[in-house]
């Protein structure tokens, strides 16, 4: 598990949160490009609390 996308390896979870200088969830592409099994992305102003999207394959999972 990691919030770094820089370093997010194949198979890792990959945690995608806005951060007080940069919003990880920018970084959801990068992520998925390198391989992350999964995302926990944080909902704010993307989705619904709870909800689980998919990109290219990689469930997203929204609180």
């Amino acid at each position: 598990m990691t919030l770094d996308s820089r370093v997010a390896a194949s198979g890792d979870l990959f945690v995608a949160v806005q951060g007080h200088q940069a919003d990880g969830r920018r970084y959801i592409p990068q992520a998925i490009a390198q391989g992350v099994a999964a995302i926990i992305a944080e909902a704010k102003d993307e989705a619904t609390d709870g909800e689980i999207r998919e990109m290219h394959g990689v469930p997203v999972i929204y609180l």
